[in-house]
């Protein structure tokens, strides 16, 4: 993507929670599975295979945004069996355990995919000290380098979390700065590319932060804002380099857009979840708002409690069929 995600490379996708990086990562891996142009703006290729490694998020937080970013692309995740691979979340999966790793290889081997996604960075590889320069240096050498090497079509992305932010407001960092990015200073001078995302008036903002092959970086500064594009009345986000048009077409109450994501959803997901899948769209809905809508659709009959899904809580899914 403009010398920015590059075959051969390691790159870092940084920001702070609820910036965007998830579902900037997402766009990305569906467009090289299937071959479009991802946000509307980078170049079309023919598909490419995407390993996608997740340890972040939930199994129905992950396939919310996975479903609805192929659905406002006219895409069916099913038809992306042999470019687009996602298993399951939270496996436990990192850097630390051989067997892990052994895995991991077999798998790469297996699949030769051309792009090796990591979410997060932090999740997978919990290192025992984070700020540590000697721990990063040995992950860039010891674990990523390996899975390029020799292999001059893969590239890798890790997703990767910025520092909490100080009180004092006057010590806010500029956000496209990668020093705010958490953990030790060395992982990301190794790296060859840093792409840092933050939200600001509704929209995306990615900046190039560091590109190793853009030797004239300094003098052409490299940002990308990208604008909500909606399909289906706001329940699918489509993220697009240009402006959306205007959409004369009234939405529905809270609990009118919680119920059809949550018909559109095939597993059963948090507050948390419905939160994040519903703040890229043009009218975010508070976590108050979503409590009040959920209990509304659960004395109406229309959403059943799912379950507890560990400290993130209780789970919500549409029962069966739309009440009338």
């Amino acid at each position: 993507m403009d010398r920015r995600l590059a075959f051969g490379d390691v790159a870092i996708m940084g920001g702070a929670p609820y910036s965007g990086k998830s579902w900037v990562l997402c766009e990305l891996a569906l467009a090289w599975a299937a071959g479009y142009s991802a946000f509307d703006w980078a170049p079309a290729f023919d598909p490419q295979r995407v390993l996608w490694i997740d340890e972040e998020n939930s199994e129905g937080e992950a396939w919310t945004r996975i479903r609805a970013i192929a659905a406002a692309r006219g895409l069916n995740v099913d038809d992306l069996r042999s470019t687009f691979f996602f298993p399951r979340t939270r496996q436990g999966f990192s850097f630390t355990k051989p067997a892990a790793v052994a895995e991991l290889n077999r798998v790469v081997a297996d699949l030769q995919p051309h792009w090796i996604l990591f979410d997060s960075l932090v999740a997978i590889f919990r290192m025992a000290d984070e700020k540590s320069n000697t721990e990063a240096r040995a992950i860039y050498n010891d674990f990523l380098l390996p899975l390029i090497a020799d292999h001059p079509e893969r590239g890798i992305i890790l997703l990767h979390h910025n520092r909490k932010p100080p009180a004092n407001p006057e010590l806010l960092i500029d956000p496209k700065d990668f020093n705010n990015l958490r953990g030790a200073g060395d992982l990301v001078a190794a790296v060859d590319s840093v792409l840092m995302i933050w939200r600001k008036d509704g929209n995306a903002h990615i900046h190039s932060a560091k590109a190793r092959r853009d030797s004239n970086r300094a003098e052409s500064p490299w940002d990308l804002t990208l604008y909500l594009h909606e399909a289906n009345k706001g329940r699918y986000p489509k993220l697009c380099s240009h402006r959306p048009p205007q959409d004369t077409d009234q939405r529905g109450t809270a609990a009118d857009v919680i119920l059809a994501l949550l018909r559109e959803t095939k597993a059963p997901l948090t507050v948390t979840g419905i939160v994040d899948a519903l703040s890229l769209t043009d009218q975010p809905v508070p976590r108050s708002t979503v409590y009040a809508a959920l209990q509304s659709l659960k004395d109406s009959g229309q959403i059943l409690a799912a379950g507890r899904a560990g400290r993130s809580g209780e789970t919500f899914a549409a029962a069966e069929g739309p009440k009338h």
